[in-house]
Order: structure tokens, then sequence, then C-alpha cells
């Protein structure tokens, strides 16, 4: 009798512990879930449901949209479209933008459940990318920073590399603007390149940061971010490091901020170009001049 009871009581017991999921809040089709929804997208739960259902189980994203556009500065203005900015491009934005809110709609289905699960989750829009920001100048961190150079020569002249590197993306964009054509996009990858050496030296990231809204916007070519024309830009420079690099359990990044410079994209006087059609010519003054209707730009 007692041998009998105890296979019972055993059965009985393990019955739960094989229908049990990691979470007790995923139990059942998703329609019942009960998922903290402050988290997206490293949400456990969802992780979770994911790794014991697997391919039983679809999660796909109905919509994203940004709630609140905010940063270092505090709100900052809505952008139509720049939220859409994905990888490294994104972080151009974390000064601007990085305290900024969304919302993210997602439908979670699971085989054999008549009903899928409609959750609205309000999260952080970089998902706590850095714990903060710091600012400084190019010259104090290179002066703490000797581990980040390939060499003490790069160390020390980091900050003049910097500054001349600014001065020929001015110099490269006053050239643009002198042509007077601005049918093609000026990325700013053509203006700051990776061919230089202050890239080269460093044996981490530097990150452009945009410190003025609406400067940088989405380009056609993917991943590419095109420069706003007519207007004075403000950047700055920037590196992630650890919070506090002694301390092995303590993975936490900020940002490290340097001094800020201008790009100046205005447009002060008119540029005068020729145009032709067949054997005319006609000369076009403007900021920004275009070719009449049937014309060419000569």
């Amino acid at each position: 009798m007692k041998r009998i009871l105890l296979v019972f009581l055993m059965v009985f017991i393990s019955i739960p512990l094989e229908i049990m999921p990691a979470h007790a809040n995923v139990v059942g089709c998703p329609d019942t879930w009960t998922i903290d929804t402050s988290k997206y997208p490293n949400n456990i739960e969802l992780s979770a449901a994911k790794e014991k259902l697997g391919p039983n189980m679809v999660l796909s994203v109905v919509s994203t949209k940004i709630l609140e556009f905010k940063g270092e500065d505090g709100v900052q203005p809505a952008l139509d479209s720049r939220w859409n900015i994905v990888g490294s491009n994104r972080l151009k934005f974390f000064y601007l933008y990085g305290l900024s809110k969304a919302e993210t709609v997602v439908k979670i289905e699971v085989k054999g459940c008549p009903n899928p699960s409609i959750l609205k989750f309000n999260h952080d829009f970089f998902d706590s990318a850095y714990s903060g920001v710091s600012k400084t100048t190019a010259k104090e961190w290179a002066a703490r920073s000797i581990e980040s150079f390939t060499d003490f020569k790069k160390q020390e002249s980091f900050s003049d590399d910097l500054q001349a590197l600014n001065q020929k993306a001015q110099d490269y964009l006053d050239k643009y603007l002198q042509r007077g054509d601005f049918t093609k996009p000026l990325w700013t990858i053509q203006l700051f390149g990776n061919e230089f050496d202050v890239f080269r030296n460093l044996k981490r990231a530097i990150i452009l940061q945009t410190l003025t809204p609406n400067c940088l916007v989405p380009s056609k070519q993917q991943n590419f971010l095109d420069l706003t024309i007519g207007k004075r830009c403000q950047f700055a420079w920037s590196v992630a490091e650890r919070i506090s690099p002694n301390d092995p359990n303590d993975n936490r990044q900020q940002l490290v901020l340097f001094e800020p410079f201008y790009l100046d994209a205005t447009l002060k006087s008119p540029i005068t170009i020729s145009c032709i059609k067949g054997k005319i010519t006609k000369k076009v003054s403007a900021v920004n001049p275009k070719c009449p209707a049937g014309y060419k730009k000569k």
C-alpha cells in the first residue's frame, strides 16, 4: 500500500513539473498571458516563451511609433522617419533622442490556440544603450585613455587630428555648396569618411553625435545619412566607455561627448549657373539655381 501511494505521489508531482513553463505568466494560450510591457525588445517573458515553444510560437511586430522625442537636452521636435534608422547610424542620435519613449504593438500566435494576443509595449526607444552621458574635451579624454590608442604619439595628437578632420569636412562642404548642384545628396560618410588616420589610430569606435535637430536625415541609400543643406549644424564626436572599468561585474556604459563643432551648410550668396538648350544659353542666378524646363546645366 505504501509503495502504491509513493508511486501515485511521484506521478502527481511530475505532471505539473513537465507542463510548467519557465515563467508562470506565460501558461496556456497567449491571450491569457500577463507580461511586463515596459520592456522591449529584450523581454524576459517573451524570450522564455519563445525558447519553450520554438516554432509553435509566432511573434510579429504590428507597429512602432515614438511617443516622446527626448534626449540629454530635453524634449526635441518630432521627426517623421528618423526612428526607422537602425544599427550604428542610430547611435548618432543618442544625445538628442536617447531618452525617447516608444510604443511597439506585438502580435503573439501559438499553435493550437484559437485567439492570438495583441500586446502594447511602452518602452525606452534606445533600450538603455548607455547609462548616461558625460562631457569632456578630446584632449582631456585622450590624456587619460592611452589604452585606446595605437601609440602615445597618436594619443598626443588626437585633439589636433579631430580639429583637422572637422576642417577638412567643412572644406569639402564649401566646395559642394559652390557647385550649386544639390540633386545629389551629401552623405556624412563623404564629409568624414573612413580613410582618415584619426579613425585608424583608435582601438574603439568614435561616434558622430548630431546636436541640432533635423540636420541629419535618412538617405534614400540604405544605412546612409544626408546632411541637410541650408542650415548651420552642430555636432560632437563621442566614444562609449565603461562607467566602472575596474569592476568586472559592472558592464554599464556611458557615452563620452567631446566639445561641439559646427558645419556651416547655409547658402549665403546667389550662385550662377549656365543652362543650355540647343544653341541657346541662359544664365540663372539664385541661392539654389535650377535650369528652366527643357534646359540642361552646362
